[in-house]
Formats: structure tokens, C-alpha cells, sequence
């Protein structure tokens, strides 16, 4: 009788296995440098709620916008200003709070902490600009180290230069992360957006995940709002941020975190 009832299990079970859904690919979409155009702000958080807002600290909505977000129950994410290769001439859009090349390991860990403080509800973080400082690997473990004494913390890396170690480090570390695969908005144009769009749809048919990240201008927006709707019939499934971020199986050295944090 109990050989038989184990047999009649086994056969459910492969026959639910067989019927099972696929697995669809995922993509992330996370709009940047929220806090300033209060229009257009609120016009992402009319999107789906798996859609990703990453908030400037001290910008002049930032705390109001995060906090509308968190009751969406929408991913917040705090995007960190970091220098970038030309930083003669973008000191302005940096913003205030920005990491410099030329911070120590405690104003990397003060400035992180006035940044979270000023986005209430953010875990993730993602760089914004920081082309420089991104390639550097001991202002990275810096970072990461104070990233991983947070509850729940993950990266994206905006990938913002091809030479950035963020990515390696975080995972070095034992950091949850992901980078991005694509900007929708590089060429702002509505065409050019769907354009990005797609090849979003295709990569994460190819790879199983993508990860987008655009900004809150008018044609991108009006791109996501016709798009996002049809994506369950491009065969993909948008998801959080925090359902593509992972730490790779392995084993790590045990002096990695400082014990300074």
C-alpha cells in the first residue's frame, strides 16, 4: 500500500513538472535622478509598481518622492553622485554629496550615511555618473563595505564605463548585485526609446535577465506607458531590482570586510 500511495506521488509530481510553466526571462527598469522635475516624477509613479525609482539625495523632492513611492510599495533606490571622467565639466550635475576621487575610507562612509538619511526607504543604490570612481577598486571596497553593514543593501551598477570594478567588487565582498544592460534614453527621442525597449525584450531572452535604466523625460515616459503593458505578452516578466541581484557561489576570503566597519 505505502510502495503504491510513494508511486501515485512520483507520478503527480513529474506530471506537474512536465505541465509546469517556463521560467520567464526578467527585466528591471529603474528610472534615475528622481527628485527634481516633480511632473514628471509623479508620472513614474503612475507605472507599474515593479518599477524602480532611484531618488539624488538632496534633491529638492527627494524625501517626498521616496516616501510616495514606499507607500506604492515601489523598489526605492538611493543614486549615489560619484565623479566622472570629466569631472571639470559636470561638477553642477553631480549635485551636492557627490564622492570624489579624493575621499578617505570615513567620508566615503559619513557621505554614504547623509545620503541614505536623506531617501528614506532606500536599500538599493546605483551610481549616478561616476565613470572615475568606479574604477577605482579601494574607494569600491570602501563603498561596498559600508553598503553591506545595511539591512537588505544591494548594487546595481550603472555601468557608466566599461572599466568599472563595482560590479567584481561587490561580489568580491558578498554584496547582492546586478549591473545595467541597457539605457533607454541615451538618445531621448520617443522612437529611440522603443528601439531601447526592445532590445531589452531581447537580451533578456538571450540571457534570462536585463536590466534597463532610463530617466523621467517626456518621451521616455510616454515609451514605458504604451510598452509595459505588452511586455507579458513579449514573453518576459518585469520584476524588482532586488529579484536580479545575487552574490556568485563561491567561497570568500574571510578578511574582505574591514573590521573598521
Amino acid at each position: 500500500m505505502i510502495a503504491r500511495l510513494v508511486g501515485i506521488v512520483l507520478a503527480l509530481s513529474i506530471a506537474v513538472t512536465a505541465f509546469a510553466e517556463p521560467v520567464k526571462p526578467k527585466v528591471v527598469i529603474i528610472i534615475d535622478d528622481i527628485g527634481y522635475r516633480a511632473s514628471l516624477d509623479r508620472r513614474v509613479l503612475a507605472l507599474p509598481e515593479q518599477v524602480a525609482i532611484s531618488v539624488l539625495p538632496f534633491a529638492p523632492n527627494a524625501r517626498q518622492m521616496a516616501e510616495r513611492a514606499a507607500r506604492q510599495d515601489r523598489p526605492v533606490m538611493l543614486h549615489m553622485p560619484m565623479q566622472a571622467m570629466n569631472a571639470a565639466s559636470n561638477t553642477r550635475a553631480l549635485g551636492p554629496g557627490a564622492l570624489l576621487q579624493s575621499a578617505d575610507e570615513h567620508t566615503v562612509m559619513q557621505q554614504l550615511q547623509a545620503a541614505f538619511a536623506a531617501v528614506p526607504h532606500a536599500t538599493g543604490v546605483n551610481n549616478h555618473m561616476g565613470s572615475l570612481v568606479t574604477q577605482q577598486e579601494p574607494m569600491m571596497r570602501w563603498f561596498m563595505a559600508s553598503l553591506l553593514c545595511r539591512r537588505d543593501a544591494y548594487f546595481i551598477d550603472s555601468y557608466t564605463t566599461a572599466d568599472s570594478v563595482a560590479l567584481r567588487t561587490a561580489h568580491d565582498m558578498g554584496l547582492p548585485a546586478n549591473r545595467r544592460h541597457v539605457f533607454l534614453d541615451t538618445d531621448p527621442g520617443y522612437e529611440a526609446v522603443l528601439d531601447s525597449l526592445d532590445r531589452l525584450v531581447r537580451r533578456a531572452h538571450r540571457d534570462g535577465v536585463a536590466v534597463a535604466i532610463g530617466h523621467p523625460l517626456p518621451d521616455t515616459m510616454r515609451a514605458l506607458e504604451q510598452t509595459l503593458p505588452k511586455l507579458a505578452a513579449a514573453g518576459v516578466e518585469l520584476v524588482r531590482p532586488r529579484d536580479v541581484v545575487h552574490v556568485p557561489d563561491r567561497d570568500l576570503p574571510p578578511d574582505l570586510v574591514s573590521a573598521s566597519w
